[in-house]
């Protein structure tokens, strides 16, 4: 599997978690319990699973590569997807600010914000930025990717990866089945 398949396929559990986290959102301004629990966790796997181990291996592993191989990091591609990284960030720590405050409706807009950034931040990435990528990156810069992707998953601990996809298998149930079904 190639580098970028493998951010690809870390793409489809952010976007899973992007469809609870309106569901959640939405359960939570309606007073449904136990919702802002749901959102903690939610918020735990952005953090973790999409920011840090993600955008970690973007950041320091893909990035750094493509610029050695020619595209610029400031300009184009790349300063977007840094820019955009930056500006989810700050949209994590809105939602987190106001779960702790209590206040849904600040978290329900700032998680819809954060929603759509990512899901047309994940659209350039897998339609534009991996192909590039693809054509930019040797058979050797794909190996040392997945080696250093493969320790950065080993830093993570294997039971990290674990927890955070339960979590979303428990949660679809309780908030995207219910809302298909409506």
């Amino acid at each position: 599997m190639k580098a970028t398949n493998q951010l690809s396929t870390e793409h489809q559990a952010i976007l899973k978690a992007l469809k609870l986290l309106q569901a959640v959102a939405e359960a939570w301004t309606s007073g449904q319990p136990e919702a802002d629990k749901d959102a903690a966790s939610l918020i735990e796997f952005f953090k973790v699973f999409s920011d840090r181990c993600h955008h970690g291996k973007e950041e320091n592993l893909l990035f750094p590569m493509l610029n050695r191989a020619g595209m610029p990091i400031q300009s184009g591609p790349l300063g977007i997807m840094l820019f955009e990284h930056e500006e989810g960030r700050k949209f994590v720590r809105n939602m987190n600010d106001a779960l702790a405050a209590g206040r849904a409706d600040d978290f329900a807009l700032n998680a819809n914000r954060y929603r759509h950034l990512l899901e047309d931040h994940i659209a350039k990435e897998d339609n534009v930025l991996y192909v590039m990528a693809d054509g930019y990156l040797t058979a050797e810069d794909d190996a040392v990717l997945i080696q250093g992707f493969e320790a950065v998953e080993r830093e993570m601990g294997e039971e990290t990866h674990d927890r955070f996809h339960q979590m979303l298998n428990t949660l679809e149930p309780r908030y995207l089945r219910r809302a298909e079904a409506s």
